[in-house]
């Protein structure tokens, strides 16, 4: 027989289907104890269930995971178990450990090429639960619809100032512990001003209050509040807030840094946002899809369009070169930034799988990348260094006019050189007296001579002429307008549905999943439009009625921004591994309240300032409440970095009062791919007296104030910062040269300030911390400045000791 004739043979006996019990044989004797040795570590209910997958039963493979069915029967070729095993392609090798022999892997593809008989029984494959379900989920506390509850009766009637105080003190009374007494006014108006405008009051300040209050205490507060919230300070202050959660810096960070050289426009649009008190529904709406909302002034517009750098502002490495990768990453990371900030939810936690704790699958996870997908963030996928997405801001009519004007000067310039450079080429192919001719059109009174040389003289005011054209147009596009620029996100040109991606790998596509919300929190499948990504819908939902997070995770926010911890202590985690609300009554009540008074961030500031319960002092008259989960008392709370920087400033009298606008020199465009940004950024210093959010947020580069004083992590949305107490704070306040220039600036004004030195002593504590000294501290601070020889050095010490006590860093 030929050897043709032998592999026919063979071949045929290779895909003869056999008779059942021969494949059954052929399973058992060759393909079960491969599975057994090599395969059940990894996919068997006994051992664990990587990537959904199980091969312990014949429903396992038939069902398969993440990717779908592992096996086609009678199809090797379409098979994925058997392109794993094949180790071909190099994202999917299985088993991990080691390939299986060719032999192996002929068995294995013998064993699908006769329908993959398997004689294990039949039946559901049960998987193992990970996380809630989402009949569960529903009915999780965070899940479930916002109640109104009713207004708890309390004992103390007269101790209650508002509804906020009832649901407290209730609390306090189950639990038989006590309020705390009222704070001082001047405890109290010290609490007001760093924690709604964030500096220090002045003398005159306290002074005005203190009278005030010992006239009225409720109408003084109440009008001290009201002038608060008013001040341009109020959204300097809690628009630094939002920027925690925004992850807000102004460069890319990486390797190769990048300057956001926009970013600063975003800030000032949070800033202003809150001055204004904008309703924090729209506040959702125009950060998420503000590009699609409708705009009836260019001023609406504007303000749209720099709403949507919110999701363009994190942390990309914009030099990956699979670009695809890098895409999706910027996806998971607008999804995660997403879902924290918004919804206090780590929905980043399924991409590679199901919600191990959550009842978020994977599937949801893809359901919104499907809508990020559809969204455009990069400008370009093929370039070595790619880029966001910058847009010209619509101006104003006359800005707009001159710039048309300008454009067309632009224009007829560009067309003459254009004109300029073809007859210089001209010149080298036509003849001498062709060339003199052409070089006398272009400049008449230009002498020229013949011969060999001729021709060379003749081209010589061609180029003097394209010199001086490409001079007057470098001269007139620098001298023209300006057009705004800012970071911008949209639609992308084929916004689609999007695949589920196995181990949340990129190229490993299983089942295309429909774009929509996560179904724990939605009844209806989502209709989006088939030519939009769908962000307007999803900034709809998420600041709708139907959600019952945002509102909830916003009043826990303002809640915690004011007291220094949350109802929800797990601020930026509302699911089954954060804490439960310790009063979640009342978490509903606010949160109802923000919803029917048009989302008013100020209107709920206000209403939880002016209770009793935030006026508390902070000595706690019980033991049975030490980590103050009842509110019985108020939190000694230290300042923020940008607290503590801004009041030295506003003691030395050194604060700079500007307000928004640019705060990088040199951050202009930047090519991609040069280190010029590596330069501004590592070698920025940071001389500015402005108050410190418009500190330049660099990623690789912070000013050291901040990192010693716990701010907060700019590559991640973060609700609530780390207060730490460590040896270089103390250090810090001791020898930086900072802490140093701020008091003897302090020191000059005391020294030539009017007085006695105890009145000027007097004096430097009010400014610094808010008190008079005490007994002890008003003799040691006497005996140490009368017995000084230089009386400015003295007073600069002094500064720089109230500087480093803790009453200067902690609000009492």
């Amino acid at each position: 027989m030929s050897c043709a004739r032998i592999i026919q043979a063979a071949l045929f006996i290779l895909i003869t289907p056999l008779r059942a019990d021969e494949g059954v044989a052929f399973f058992e004797k060759k393909v079960r104890p491969l599975l057994i040795e090599r395969c059940f570590e990894c996919h068997s209910a006994e051992k664990k269930i990587k990537g959904g997958l199980r091969l312990d039963s014949r429903d396992g493979w038939a069902k398969g995971g993440d990717a779908g069915p592992a096996i086609v029967p009678g199809k090797p070729e379409e098979s994925p178990l058997i392109e794993a095993i094949r180790y071909h392609n190099l994202d999917l090798q299985m088993p991990p450990k080691g390939a299986f022999s060719r032999e192996e892997v002929a068995i294995f593809e013998q064993w699908v090429q006769m329908g993959a008989p398997d004689p294990r029984l039949d039946g559901l494959v049960v998987e193992k639960q990970t996380g809630l379900s989402l009949e569960e989920g529903r009915k999780f506390w965070s899940y479930s619809p916002i109640t109104s509850p009713k207004v708890p009766v309390v004992a103390d009637s007269t101790w209650a100032a508002s509804e906020v105080d009832c649901f407290v003190l209730a609390k306090m009374e189950s639990a038989q512990v006590k309020p705390a007494p009222p704070a001082q006014p001047g405890a109290l108006v010290r609490r007001l001003y760093f924690t709604l405008v964030g500096l220090p009051p002045s003398e005159k300040q306290m002074d005005e209050f203190t009278a005030a209050a010992s006239t009225d205490m409720d109408a003084a507060t109440e009008k001290l509040v009201d002038a608060l919230l008013a001040s341009n300070h109020f959204g300097e202050t809690w628009g630094r807030h939002w920027l925690d959660l925004a992850r807000f810096s102004e460069s890319s960070g990486g390797g190769r840094t990048l300057l956001f050289k926009d970013a600063w426009r975003y800030r000032d649009y949070v800033i202003e946002a809150f001055n204004a008190d904008m309703p924090f529904d729209q506040f959702i709406r125009e950060q998420v899809a503000g590009d699609l909302l409708p705009a009836s002034t260019r001023v609406d517009r504007r303000r749209q369009l720099i709403a949507t750098t919110f999701l363009a502002l994190g942390p990309t490495n914009y030099e990956e070169q699979d670009k695809q990768q890098l895409r999706f990453d910027v996806i998971d990371e607008q999804i995660d930034t997403l879902g924290r900030a918004l919804l206090g939810q780590t929905i980043g936690c399924a991409r590679c799988h199901d919600h191990k704790f959550d009842p978020i699958p994977q599937a949801d996870y893809y359901a919104l990348a499907g809508i990020f997908a559809s969204t455009r963030t990069l400008m370009n996928y093929t370039d070595n260094v790619a880029r966001w997405i910058s847009k010209g801001l619509p101006e104003d009519e006359p800005l707009e006019a001159n710039l048309l004007i300008h454009e067309a000067e632009v224009a007829r310039l560009n067309d003459r050189l254009a004109k300029a450079k073809t007859a210089l080429e001209s010149l080298a192919k036509k003849p001498t007296q062709e060339s003199k001719r052409v070089s006398d059109e272009l400049t008449p009174k230009a002498q020229t001579v013949t011969g060999t040389a001729g021709k060379e003289d003749a081209a010589a005011p061609a180029r003097q002429q394209v010199k001086s054209l490409e001079l007057e147009l470098k001269q007139l596009k620098s001298g023209g307008p300006q057009r705004r620029t800012t970071m911008v996100v949209h639609d992308d040109e084929k916004p689609g549905d999007t695949w589920l991606r196995v181990r949340g790998l990129e190229k490993q596509r299983g089942q295309s999943v429909r774009r929509g919300f996560p179904g724990v929190l939605t009844s209806d499948v989502q209709e989006l439009p088939p030519t939009q990504s769908g962000r307007r819908e999803l900034a709809d939902w998420i600041a709708s009625a139907e959600n019952p997070l945002a509102a909830r995770v916003l009043a826990n926010r303002i809640w915690t921004w004011l007291f220094g911890q949350g109802l929800v202590r797990t601020v930026d985690n509302f699911g089954t591994t954060g804490e439960p609300p310790t009063h979640p009554e009342l978490l509903d009540f606010l949160a109802v309240g923000l919803i029917q008074h048009n989302w008013s961030v100020k209107r709920l500031v206000r209403e939880i300032v002016l209770s009793r319960t935030w006026q508390q002092s902070v000595e706690s008259p019980s033991a049975d409440d030490p980590e103050n989960r009842l509110l019985s008392h108020a939190s000694r709370r230290r300042l923020g970095a940008e607290q503590i920087r801004d009041a030295m400033l506003s003691v030395s009298g050194n604060l700079d009062p500007g307000y928004l606008g640019p705060n990088i020199a040199g951050a202009g465009d930047i090519d991609p791919n040069n280190f010029s940004a590596q330069d501004i950024e590592y070698g920025y210093h940071f001389a500015d007296t402005k108050r410190s959010i418009y500190t330049p947020a660099f990623r690789n580069n912070r000013l050291e104030l901040f990192e010693v004083f716990d701010f907060g992590d700019i590559n991640q949305s973060v609700g609530l910062r780390t207060v730490s107490t460590v040896a270089p704070q103390a250090l810090y306040f001791l020898n930086h040269p900072f802490v140093a220039s701020q008091s003897k600036l302090a020191a000059k004004a005391l020294h030539a300030a009017q007085g006695s030195i105890e009145e000027r002593l007097n004096m430097a504590f009010r400014r610094t911390l808010g008190r008079p000294p005490l007994a002890a501290e008003k003799d040691t601070s006497l005996s140490f400045l009368q017995g000084a020889s230089d009386a400015l050095e003295a007073w600069a010490a002094l500064q720089q000791s109230l500087f480093a006590s803790i009453d200067f860093r902690y609000l009492p």
